[in-house]
């Protein structure tokens, strides 16, 4: 029992784009590693991207993960290695609208974790 985000795909909606916006993230003593579990299904579902926003000297995005389409009627999980960085950084989560009306992106369960190992976190 909880609640999770969501974005519907809808036709007058093309190429829009809804951003979760994490709080600044600390990682300069070491990596972890973030986990989370989304849910893409549907004929006109879109992209999902997760990308990190460093706030200087410049502000920029990196993209570190991305899922583009229909992923199967069922939640899946995603897991994303922050990488130790003398950076601060934002984490954003970034669903596009797909053409048309059917579908959706759902995320859930968004954390950071220290007991998963960099290799298991690819």
């Amino acid at each position: 029992d909880g609640n999770f985000i969501y974005s519907q795909a809808d036709e007058n909606q093309k190429g829009k784009v809804a951003r979760l916006v994490s709080p600044v993230v600390y990682s300069q003593n070491s990596a972890h590693c973030m986990t989370f579990w989304y849910h893409m299904s549907g004929s006109h579902v879109g992209t999902l991207r997760v990308k990190l926003r460093y706030q200087k000297p410049e502000e920029y995005d990196q993209l570190v993960w991305m899922a583009i389409g229909h992923q199967g009627d069922h939640w899946k999980e995603g897991r994303v290695l922050l990488h130790k960085s003398l950076k601060l950084y934002q984490v954003i989560f970034e669903g596009e609208i797909g053409k048309g009306n059917l579908g959706g992106i759902a995320v859930d369960d968004i954390s950071i974790n220290n007991h998963i190992s960099q290799e298991d976190c690819a």
